[in-house]
């Protein structure tokens, strides 16, 4: 099975909330969490992050963090790469486990192999393209398609658009694991997450 590609902004990341002004009436009072509630929640985040996850922001169940990836000796630079972790599910819908990239009806097998050639294998990994190109990259001079790569085994799946942005995910409903960074920086990422799976 294969993935649909979708794009959607991270949901619920901040800075913890504010007191807010004092107001008049019955309005509902916001309820703050104490300097330590803070502190023992940010803890809880920098200790389930893996070793280069720097942390940003975080909020009830969800967090972002800067990312760096150990480089390896054929790579001589890296993109920004930023992560999240969320607790309680809210993420879900952007996972895409085992659904599909649509397709027109009139496409053959012999362009979908052909769309499918146009990008590498990667170990540990199925991949899914979507035939039709969604625009043109001009400074680069390629066209831009909709691309998955995923392991159902491992619960990892990461998709987005060559040339542009790409995400990956993995772990579990209670602890959701997420990347984002630019295609370019796909045979760094992609075997990243599969360690990063693997050791969950």
């Amino acid at each position: 099975m294969a993935l649909v590609l979708a794009f959607s902004t991270l949901v619920g990341c901040g800075a913890p909330e504010q007191p807010s002004a004092p107001t008049r009436g019955n309005a509902p009072q916001t309820s703050v969490k104490s300097a330590k509630q803070i502190h023992k929640d940010r803890a809880v985040f920098v200790e389930m992050a893996p070793p280069g996850w720097s942390l940003q922001r975080f909020d009830d169940g969800i967090a972002s963090y800067n990312v760096i990836i150990p480089q390896r000796t054929n790579v001589t630079k890296i993109g920004i790469i930023s992560g999240s972790i969320t607790l309680d599910g809210r993420n879900e819908p952007m996972v895409k486990l085992g659904s599909a990239i649509p397709r027109l009806g009139n496409q053959s097998d012999h362009e979908r192999e052909a769309a499918l050639e146009l990008y590498p294998d990667f170990e540990g990994y199925k991949k899914d393209v979507a035939v039709g190109s969604i625009g043109y990259a001009e400074k680069r001079g390629e066209d831009i398609h909709a691309v998955a790569y995923y392991n159902l085994d491992k619960n990892i799946s990461c998709y987005g658009h060559v040339p542009k942005q790409f995400r990956c995910y993995w772990g579990t409903h209670a602890k959701r694991m997420g990347l984002f960074f630019h295609s370019d920086d796909l045979g760094v990422v992609l075997p990243y997450v599969l360690e990063m799976a693997d050791a969950d």
